[in-house]
């Protein structure tokens, strides 16, 4: 007798991240577990100096500010999905799940397909480009799992 296979589906937005699997009982999803940013809410300030460094034209004293090259909030999004393929890589290489399911807005979506490890990605079976992590667990649509194994 085959074992049924374990679908996770991952919901992430950049500064949270949810990963929630089908209930039993085949109405709504389960949550496997949850994360936050420790740098979800602070400000630029908190981040790195929000002051731009300066640099000196060398024909007269005159000095000018040089705009950042990041976005500090951009770059911590960055990070944190990072963060979240890497417990995907993990969870996967020690088969906690078998299918995975990818929800988040574009660039989230982006970031964490490309933070993942190949062995990772070949169980990923549908995306979609979608922020649903302000949507409560009990309301999210039964069709997110698409032609993912139930």
């Amino acid at each position: 007798m085959s074992r049924r296979a374990i679908v996770w589906l991952c919901l992430a937005d950049g500064e949270h991240a949810k990963i929630l699997t089908p209930a039993e009982d085949g109405r709504g999803y389960d949550i496997v577990t949850e994360f936050d940013s420790a740098e979800a809410h602070q400000p630029t300030r908190a981040l790195g100096s929000d002051r731009p460094s300066r640099t000196q034209a060398s024909g007269n004293s005159a000095r000018h500010a040089i705009a950042p090259r990041n976005d500090l909030h951009a770059a911590s999004k960055a990070h944190f999905m990072g963060l979240v393929a890497e417990h995907l890589d993990r969870a996967s290489a020690r088969n906690e799940c078998d299918v995975l399911v990818l929800v988040a807005p574009t660039h989230c979506l982006r970031q964490l397909q490309d933070g993942l490890k190949p062995e990772t990605l070949r169980k990923v079976q549908a995306t979609k480009a979608k922020d649903l992590m302000k949507v409560p667990v009990t309301e999210l649509p039964a069709d997110l799992l698409g032609g993912a194994v139930r």
